[in-house]
Order: structure tokens, then C-alpha cells, then sequence
């Protein structure tokens, strides 16, 4: 495609089709001639089987593109980098290969997909939907996959598909483990946890102790050390630190224990444990996807670990990552 004929098919796209939401969609070759004497079969909401088969070859971008023109152009497969007045082009026959690296720049975009329809049925009724259409979306499904989708169709007394719209992909959250890696640490903080008899002494450092004992019966008269009954807790005075005599009162599941962080080592002797709690920026390239977490390993830039995240399916197709838990 030369430079001249892929600008006027970029500014003629005016329209973005996203597949998680339903979109009005056309086949390219169902035969249909709104001006033949056809009856109508059937209408309603038909489940689709379908696969992609390839991609245009362009990849357009709608921002942050400025300044890595030089960047862009150096990825393997690229042909060329067009600046258009409110968007980008990257002219590729390796889409789903070259956006993998855009993505890794931190960069978004979409290209036109050919979807053809390998099987198509409403309740238990087979429609002849041996089809194609275009469809616009992030290109991050590899060619080849199948996915599963539905759309409003009428069809004829043969089961032939007339008119289609209202598509959306069927979607699956699945547990996966993901390859992040770290991309800098963000802080370093220090964690003290004090035991139940020794929280008293924290108020010294000027911290809050942690009074609250977890008991199987609150439904009983209030002791004279307890300043506060809740639903499967109490609060007991600071200066109560006889467990025997609580656990004979109450029955207690669990003292809590009183947890300090602190950014700065302190110098806590009566303190049972002492740890170290890392915070850590990660990111997976494969999805451009980023990530806050907190471990107590100390880790360095570049380190690979493992997360478990949500991640979204259509059939086969790997949709996206979700690392907002």
C-alpha cells in the first residue's frame, strides 16, 4: 500500500470499534439484496465461533507518539511512520508483533482485523454465516485465534444471515500467572510488631497501641478492664495485659498484635518480629500493563517475579490483564 492510498484509508476511519461493548457491524460478502423478494426466517440473538484471520497493515496511534519517531521506525517489521494532523501510522505487515513493542514504549493504538465466522446458531437453529467482516480493535490477539462473540441477525428460511448488527465478544475471567518485571522501587519502609503484652510500651515511641482481642463471647457482662464491646471483639485498657484472665472471661480466639511502619529503622529491643517492606513498580510488556506492589523481598530493576491477575478470554484469545486488585 503506498503512502497516498493508506492516508485517505486512515482519515476515513471515523469511527473506533471496541469489542468489549456491542458495535454495529456489516458482513463484506453475505450476498443479501435488500431489494429481493426474500422471507424472512428468523430473527435474534445469534452465538458466534469466529477467527482472525489477519490484520490491514497499519497500526494507527492517537497520542504520546511525539518525539519517537526515530524509536518507532527502528522496530523490526516496521515499514514506515507516518504523522497525520491528529494521529500516527505505522505501516506494518507484522502487526501483532510490532504492537507488542509499541506497547513496551507505553504506546496504544488499533488496527482494522478481519474476522471470519467459522459457525453461527440462535437457540438450536444453524445459520449459513460462512462470512467476514472488519473490525477495529487493539490488535493484541494473535492471527489465527478463535474467539466467541454474538450478534442480532435475521436470516432467511435456509438459515442464510440478511442483516447483523449490536456485535460484542463473549468474555471469561480466568486466574493466570503473569512474568512481571520490576521496574524501580518506589519506597522502603520498616515494619515492628509487638505483642499483646508488651503494646503499652509503644505509647512511649508515640504510636497507639492496638487493643483489641478477638473472643467467642461478647454477649456477657462487661469487665472492669474492657472499655468497649464489639460484634466478636472488645478493647481492653492498656495496662491490662493478663491473658489468662481475659481468655477465662471472654474466650479468645486471637490477641492482636500492635504493628508499627516506620520509614526509617528504629531501634525497638522489646519488638518480636522485625521486617523490611519493599513497595515496587512492575510492568508486563507483553500487555503494557503496571503495577504497585509491596513485597518483603528486596529485589532489584529488572528482576522477573510471578503475579497472579485476572485475565480476560474470548475462547483462545487473551484479551487483556487485569492488575487492578
Amino acid at each position: 500500500m503506498d503512502k497516498k492510498t493508506l492516508i485517505k484509508v486512515i482519515v476515513g476511519i471515523v469511527i473506533v470499534l471496541f469489542v468489549l461493548e456491542p458495535v454495529a457491524i456489516s458482513f463484506l460478502n453475505s450476498g443479501f439484496n435488500p431489494n429481493q423478494n426474500i422471507k424472512v426466517g428468523g430473527q435474534g440473538r445469534a452465538q458466534l465461533e469466529m477467527k482472525l484471520n489477519d490484520y490491514k497493515n497499519y497500526i494507527v496511534i492517537d497520542k504520546d507518539y511525539e518525539g519517537k519517531d526515530e524509536e518507532i521506525k527502528k522496530i523490526k517489521g516496521v515499514r514506515d511512520f507516518l504523522v497525520l494532523s491528529d494521529k500516527a501510522v505505522v505501516e506494518t505487515k507484522d502487526v501483532f508483533n510490532v504492537y507488542k513493542e509499541l506497547r513496551k514504549m507505553g504506546l496504544r493504538g488499533t488496527s482494522d482485523a478481519n474476522i471470519e465466522v467459522i459457525k453461527a446458531y440462535v437457540g438450536d437453529r444453524d445459520l449459513n454465516a460462512s462470512n467476514t467482516f472488519s473490525l477495529t480493535l487493539e490488535p493484541l490477539i494473535k492471527e489465527g485465534t478463535t474467539m466467541y462473540g454474538q450478534m442480532d441477525v435475521v436470516y432467511d428460511e435456509n438459515g442464510r444471515v440478511l442483516q447483523v448488527g449490536n456485535f460484542n465478544l463473549i468474555l471469561e475471567t480466568k486466574k493466570i500467572n503473569a512474568s512481571f518485571k520490576i521496574k524501580e522501587k518506589l519506597n522502603e519502609s520498616y515494619e515492628y510488631v509487638i505483642d499483646w503484652e508488651n503494646r503499652s510500651k509503644v505509647i512511649s515511641l508515640g504510636y497507639d497501641p492496638n487493643n483489641a482481642v478477638i473472643v467467642n463471647n461478647t454477649n456477657i457482662q462487661k469487665e472492669d478492664y474492657v472499655y468497649y464491646v464489639g460484634n466478636g471483639y472488645i478493647l481492653v485498657n492498656e495496662s491490662m495485659t493478663n491473658k489468662s484472665k481475659v481468655m477465662e472471661d471472654y474466650g479468645v480466639i486471637e490477641f492482636k498484635d500492635t504493628i508499627i511502619y516506620t520509614n526509617e529503622s528504629m531501634d525497638i529491643d522489646f519488638a518480636k518480629k522485625k521486617s523490611i517492606k519493599y513497595t515496587y513498580l512492575v510492568v508486563n510488556d507483553e500487555y503494557g500493563v503496571e503495577k504497585i506492589i509491596e513485597s518483603y523481598e528486596k529485589l532489584n530493576p529488572g528482576d522477573t517475579i510471578s503475579l497472579e491477575v485476572d485475565a480476560v478470554y474470548s475462547k483462545d484469545a487473551l484479551l487483556y490483564i487485569d492488575v487492578s486488585q
